[in-house]
């Protein structure tokens, strides 16, 4: 019996109550739960944006039935079985009533009302900016989700895969439909942004001279992060969620044997190049090219690097799974570079990808640099399978790990401000360049083909730390003492 079976049976019949034979059949009817919630958020909506906050509501009802078109979408081109239809005789009807056969076999995945719930709790957390409000949302989406476990319509996977749409639907959903119509923008604009106190513009840099790297600063930098803001949690949840679906699905395997062939049909190199993105050499050289005008991101990465650490050589010892390589033997996986046999979970390079991405991307840079370094950070989180080195179970803990850690870190620069004088200035260009140095001498970082690559970076680290110490002069006798 799989783990996702036996979940269910658990939740169907263990948790048998009346109480919670009532509240889950409540919560998961249309007419007398769902279109209620909706018409007491089109008062909310009224109450707070008046005639906005009914186009808004408008605007969510059609994301909620594109939602639906979605989930049946999927529906049929998965085609996977509800456990109402193959487990029938075994679950519990709710109630005083005899649990019946599903008519529609293959409708399973994903749960149409957990995808329609999360999204709906997202729209409203970003539109209104309410965290309260969001959390609440949140709740009842958990509730129904699980109802349907209750009642024998889904299996676990099925609602998180459910949840898990939802939650990046009704985003992509919302923050279009803000930036496309003129009351979205009246909105957006008066609620604020994703964090408060946004400065747009190019930062204004201390030092004399042309910064060469300054297509790098110039868009949003951020003065607070809010904890309410979707960019900080939400990516925590979604792979929470992810990999609560491949420990329910026992697909950890399958989807190991998956990534891992990408490397004899796409070239060792290209693999063993973007695994190279996760070295916390690299990382750290990379670094130097924001520390001429944005210590803010420095301080807050250097921070976030010594809690990403705890994170992996915490958990490494204390899980101690083997690799892949050990679990499967050499025949049946693919091994570019090191062959490496244990301390698997969590994987250390996506920690350390995600973390330095993390800090970038929440101190605010030029959009299609932040979109850039995520999908360079998910590249070298999947790299690390492909590769032969970790499980997807272990990168996802890296992806957490690190933007947990980015979001620590610059939680706690902001309240812990650095001077930037001339001698702090200093110190971290030495270490940089220590760190970009060790790049040039340190031949093997256990990936041969990425080599040139290991050494651009390192010079390049160089080169531009040499140009901004030419610049970098004190401006007094006091801001050498600094």
């Amino acid at each position: 019996m799989s783990v996702d079976t036996s979940i269910l049976l658990w939740i169907n019949q263990g948790w048998a109550d009346p109480g919670l034979d009532f509240v889950f059949q409540w919560v998961s009817g249309r007419g007398g739960f769902s279109f209620p919630l909706l018409l007491i958020l089109l008062f909310v909506f009224w109450q707070r944006l008046r005639g906005d906050g009914v186009r808004l509501w408008l605007l969510l009802i059609l994301g909620v039935g594109l939602g639906d078109v979605l989930g049946n979408l999927l529906k049929e081109a998965i085609a996977q079985p509800r456990p109402c239809f193959d487990l029938f005789q075994q679950l519990r009807a709710a109630g005083d009533g005899v649990l019946r056969q599903c008519d529609a076999a293959t409708t399973g995945m994903p749960s149409n009302h957990a995808l329609n719930f999360f999204a709906v709790a997202v729209f409203v957390t970003v539109a209104l900016r309410s965290l309260r409000l969001g959390l609440v949302l949140f709740l009842i989406a958990c509730l129904v989700g699980l109802s349907r476990i209750y009642l024998g319509k889904h299996y676990p996977s099925q609602v998180l895969a459910g949840a898990s749409i939802g939650l990046l639907f009704g985003y992509l959903w919302v923050w279009s439909g803000l930036q496309s119509f003129d009351f979205g923008r009246r909105i957006w604009s008066g609620a604020g942004g994703a964090v408060k106190g946004e400065v747009t513009g190019r930062a204004v840099s201390h030092q004399r001279g042309i910064d060469p790297m300054a297509f790098l600063h110039i868009g949003r930098r951020t003065a607070d992060l809010s904890w309410s803001a979707p960019v900080v949690w939400m990516p925590l949840l979604l792979v929470a969620l992810l990999a609560m679906l491949i420990w329910l699905t026992d697909t950890n395997r399958l989807l190991f044997q998956i990534l891992n062939q990408l490397g004899p049909t796409q070239g060792d190199a290209l693999w063993a190049n973007l695994t190279l993105l996760g070295d916390t050499l690299v990382a750290f050289a990379l670094l130097s090219l924001f520390v001429r005008q944005r210590l803010d991101i420095v301080g807050a990465l250097l921070i976030a690097a010594l809690l990403a650490t705890l994170w992996v050589h915490g958990l490494k010892p204390m899980v101690d799974n083997p690799r892949p390589l050990v679990m499967l033997g050499n025949d049946a996986v693919h091994v570019i570079g090191q062959a490496l046999k244990s301390h698997s979970f969590p994987s250390g390079h996506t920690t350390t990808a995600f973390t330095l991405a993390g800090v970038i991307i929440l101190r605010g840079v030029h959009p299609l640099l932040a979109l850039s370094l995520l999908i360079l950070a998910l590249l070298a989180g999947l790299s690390r399978a492909v590769v032969g080195a970790h499980w997807p179970l272990d990168i996802l803990a890296g992806i957490f790990g690190g933007w947990l850690s980015a979001v620590l870190g610059v939680w706690i620069a902001q309240h812990w401000a650095l001077k930037a004088g001339y001698r702090l200035r200093l110190l971290l260009m030495l270490f940089l360049a220590v760190c970009a140095l060790g790049l040039l001498i340190t031949r093997d970082l256990g990936y041969p083909q990425a080599i040139a690559l290991q050494m651009l970076i390192g010079l390049a680290a160089l080169g531009y730390l040499a140009t901004w110490l030419a610049d970098l002069q004190p401006a007094s006798r006091r801001d050498i003492r600094d």
